[in-house]
């Protein structure tokens, strides 16, 4: 057994990483495209549900996910490239509402208050896995920027909206209510970037104290 310097080990964490997002990649490109389709044939048949944009969100995210996958099947995922992917990743429901924005009038920034909104937190776990308590830290900040910009620039809509419940449409475009989301979003990052840092911190010490075990027995 080869003695376990920081970079031995920082390599060894790294393939680990490049082993769990192949699989993870795999199961959201299946994932994302079945989803996708669901929405498509759902606006095709239901002529009532226009979810063409929304399809958007699970449809790129399979393309990015068939990327992703064989680029980590090759090992070739580095911590500089993480720090991009969660960049493209944080930042892409954002896209979407920009893009909804300008292309459904009023009717997108109804799902700016639906569970669609909650697709930041699925990156924001996505980055625990690669073990950098900075990288999570940045995912939430992203995230939650991204959210309260959509926000901001869907706020006047959202006010246009004919809502039988006035209670409902003030707290709908609340910018409380929204900025306290977005705050979500930024626990939720130091919440996974604390927990990264201790299962990384734990790895190490597991892999030196069996270095040095080995060494005891030879």
């Amino acid at each position: 057994m080869q003695n376990l310097d920081e970079d031995t080990i920082s390599n060894y964490l790294q393939n680990e990483i490049n082993s769990a997002l192949s699989k993870g990649a795999f199961i959201a490109m299946i994932f994302g495209f079945m989803s996708g389709i669901v929405m498509i044939i759902s606006s095709l048949v239901y002529s009532w549900i226009n979810l063409w944009i929304p399809s958007l969100f699970p449809l790129t995210g399979g393309f990015l996910a068939i990327f992703l996958f064989q680029l980590s099947r090759k090992g070739r995922i580095t911590k500089k490239l993480q720090y991009f992917i969660i960049l493209l990743a944080a930042f892409f429901p954002t896209l979407i509402f920009i893009y909804g924005y300008f292309t459904m009038e009023n009717f997108m920034s109804i799902y700016l208050i639906s569970p669609v909104a909650y697709v930041y937190f699925i990156t924001i776990i996505m980055s625990g896995f690669m073990f950098d308590s900075k990288l999570s830290y940045f995912a939430g900040i992203l995230s939650a920027t991204g959210y309260f910009i959509s926000y901001l620039l869907m706020r006047d809509k959202m006010l246009h909206l004919t809502m039988p419940d006035s209670y409902f449409l003030k707290y709908a475009t609340s910018p409380f209510v929204h900025g306290i989301r977005s705050f979500f979003m930024i626990i939720a990052g130091l919440l996974i970037g604390s927990l990264a840092s201790i299962c990384r911190r734990l790895i190490f010490r597991v892999l030196k104290y069996m270095d040095e075990w080995h060494h005891t027995v030879e």
